[in-house]
């Protein structure tokens, strides 16, 4: 559960502020280091099927893309924590156990949100093409010769092909 950033804050004093719950914003930040070094706890195959969710009530929960990475992971539960508490310390008082948890429709989330950043990308990296540009008249010069001898005559169709030849060249 979130807390508001004032019930962390007790007082201010000059140009300090005194922290009440100190211990909680020191978890909160060991924890956001955790799933960013992630990696070099479980290993680079184990982290693109896995991520850490949360930790609660001396648990670690971490969601998996497939039983098989949580039965796995599960019986290597303790060297997955001393491997966390080489990196972070103040997280061996947190985390007693760590709670491996299935979710595929996560990674699957994850996965189209990364296709759908691609493909931004690249039609940002298409329309980034000045007109002008020798590559881009190197493509529709190709394009056009492709087109010579076709029976496309609409020029509405013919500039859309010539788009498409473009855009799947870059």
């Amino acid at each position: 559960m979130f807390k508001s950033l004032s019930s962390m804050f007790h007082d201010f004093k000059g140009d300090r502020v005194v922290v009440k719950h100190e211990a909680h914003v020191d978890t909160f930040f060991d924890f956001l280091s955790l799933v960013k070094i992630w990696p070099k706890i479980v290993g680079d195959r184990s982290a693109k099927y896995t991520v850490p969710l949360k930790i609660q009530n001396g648990v670690l929960y971490v969601l998996t893309n497939h039983s098989a990475f949580s039965f796995s992971l599960n019986s290597m539960q303790e060297a997955v924590k001393n491997n966390i508490f080489k990196e972070f310390p103040n997280l061996k008082k947190q985390i007693k156990k760590i709670y491996f948890q299935v979710n595929s429709a996560y990674f699957e989330q994850s996965q189209q949100r990364i296709i759908k950043e691609k493909s931004i990308e690249e039609s940002k990296k298409a329309s980034a093409l000045h007109p002008y540009s020798p590559t881009y008249r190197k493509l529709k010069k190709e394009a056009l010769e492709l087109l010579e001898n076709s029976e496309v005559e609409d020029l509405e169709t013919r500039e859309l092909l010539i788009s498409i030849y473009i855009q799947s060249k870059l």
